[in-house]
């Protein structure tokens, strides 16, 4: 199954010339849903877990990061 975006935020990098392509990205974005199976995520998440436990948290990058991801969650059409 897949969803299409319904809400999407552009950043700063979206700027007036390139507002056609922030269209053309989310009407051609599509989330597949389970496209991992469970043990290739965790087959992953194996493999960064120690080297993302070595880094600092970056305050404002990942809380931007954070903030712009639950919106696009937020607006998924189920």
């Amino acid at each position: 199954m897949s969803f299409k975006l319904k809400f999407f935020m552009p950043t700063e990098e979206f700027s007036d010339e390139n507002a056609n392509l922030a269209e053309d990205l989310v009407n051609t974005m599509t989330v597949v849903d389970e496209f991992l199976r469970e043990d290739e995520e965790r087959s992953i998440l194996d493999e960064i877990d120690p080297y993302m436990k070595k880094l600092r948290y970056e305050f404002d990058h990942w809380d931007d990061v954070s903030y712009y991801t639950y919106s696009l969650y937020d607006g998924l059409c189920y």
